[in-house]
C-alpha cells in the first residue's frame, strides 16, 4: 500500500498516513490473538483511522476445544467478527483477506471474513483467473463471499531490503484493495461507507453473477466511481488513450481524444507540482490527437492535466521509468 520507489514501485495509496498493528503472536495460535485485533480497532478508531486492513484470519487454534467450524462463519459466532462490525459501525471500512484456505480440507473463508460489513477480498492472478488457495465462500448463512477480488498471485512488493519482488496469498490482495479503496473513499468523501462497498461491488466484473470463487468478481474503479456520481465520471472521460516514452527520441507522445470542439489546454507537472511543458491546441470532437512533450525525458512521476474552456477535464499519473 505505502511502498513508492520512483521509477520503480508505486503503491496503492503511497501517500496515506499509516498506523501498523502486530496483533499475532507467531509462537501459537489462540483465541487471544481476536482480542489483540480488538485493542488494536479501538485504538485506530480513537486516532481518526478510515480503512483497516486485516491479513489475518482464524479457524482452527492449538486447543481444538477453542477453534472454529464452518458453522460458525455465520457473522455472529467469533469474537473478531463481531468486533469488525462493531468498527464498520464508527464509520471505518474494515478489508478482511478471504483467506487461503481454498486448497486444504477447511476450504472455506475465515473469521472474520464473515463479517456482514467487511470487504472480504479473494485472490486473482494477473490472467483474471482465481487463485487455488483463495478461500471459498459462501458465509454459513449463505452470503456471498469473498467480495470482490484483487491480484494475491505474483503480487509484486517491495519488502525490507527496498526490493521489489512478489508473494501469493490473499494478505497480498486484500492491501492492494484496501489502498485502491482509500483513493477512491477520499475522492468520494462525503459518501457513507456501506455505500463505497456496495458502489465497488456492483462495479465487479461478475456483479450479475456473483460466485463462491470471486464473489462479484474483480474491481472496476472508474465503472464504481460513475456509479456514484455518473455526471462526474462522464466529465472525467474525455479520453487520454496513451502515453508512451521515447528516450531515444527525447520525447514522451502523450494521445488523447476530446469530447468536444475547441481550444484544449494541457499541462504536465513534476512530482514537485512544477509545470515541465504547456500546449495549447484547438481539437475537435472525436478525433484523436497526439501531443509531444519534449521536456519529459527523466525518469519519476508525472501528472498530466487537461483543461477546455469549462475547466479540468481530465488528470492521470505517469511513471516514466
Amino acid at each position: 500500500m505505502g511502498g513508492y520507489i520512483p521509477g520503480v514501485y508505486v503503491g496503492a495509496a503511497p501517500e496515506a498516513e499509516y498506523l501498523l498493528f502486530r496483533t499475532e503472536n507467531g509462537a501459537s495460535e489462540t483465541p487471544l490473538e481476536e482480542f489483540n485485533w480488538v485493542a488494536a480497532a479501538e485504538y485506530a478508531d480513537s486516532a481518526g483511522v478510515d480503512v483497516i486492513n486485516t491479513s489475518l484470519g482464524y479457524s482452527i487454534y492449538d486447543d481444538e476445544n477453542m477453534s472454529y467450524t464452518y458453522r460458525d462463519m455465520d457473522g455472529k459466532a467469533s469474537f473478531i467478527t463481531k468486533a469488525v462490525d462493531i468498527a464498520a459501525g464508527k464509520g471505518i471500512i474494515v478489508a478482511t483477506s478471504a483467506g487461503n484456505k481454498g486448497d486444504s480440507k477447511w476450504k472455506y473463508i475465515t473469521a472474520p471474513a464473515d463479517a456482514d460489513s467487511s470487504l472480504t477480498v479473494g485472490s486473482v492472478d494477473s490472467r483474471r483467473r482465481y487463485s487455488s488457495f483463495s478461500s471459498h465462500g459462501p458465509t454459513y448463512d449463505k452470503r456471498v463471499k469473498p467480495n470482490i477480488c484483487g491480484q494475491g498471485t505474483a503480487t509484486a512488493y517491495v519488502n525490507m531490503f527496498n526490493n521489489r519482488t512478489r508473494g501469493n496469498g490473499t494478505s497480498y490482495s486484500t492491501p492492494l484493495v484496501a489502498g485502491l479503496i482509500a483513493c477512491f473513499w477520499q475522492a468520494n468523501r462525503d459518501t457513507p461507507p456501506q455505500q463505497i462497498i456496495r458502489a465497488v461491488e456492483q462495479s465487479g466484473s461478475r456483479a450479475a453473477t456473483p460466485d463462491n470463487d470471486v464473489g462479484y468478481g474483480i474491481a472496476n474503479f472508474q465503472k464504481a466511481q460513475s456509479i456514484l456520481q455518473p455526471h462526474h465520471a462522464d466529465r472525467l472521460s474525455a479520453s487520454i488513450t496513451g502515453f508512451y516514452f521515447q528516450p531515444d527520441l527525447q520525447q514522451t507522445l502523450f494521445y488523447y481524444q476530446s469530447k468536444q470542439t475547441g481550444m484544449l489546454v494541457l499541462e504536465l507537472k513534476d512530482m514537485y507540482g512544477k509545470v515541465v511543458d504547456r500546449q495549447e491546441r484547438a481539437v475537435q470532437k472525436g478525433i484523436e490527437y497526439i501531443f509531444r512533450f519534449k521536456e519529459v525525458t527523466r525518469s519519476g512521476r508525472y501528472h498530466l492535466l487537461v483543461y477546455n474552456e469549462k475547466g479540468l477535464r481530465n488528470s492521470i499519473e505517469v511513471i516514466n521509468d
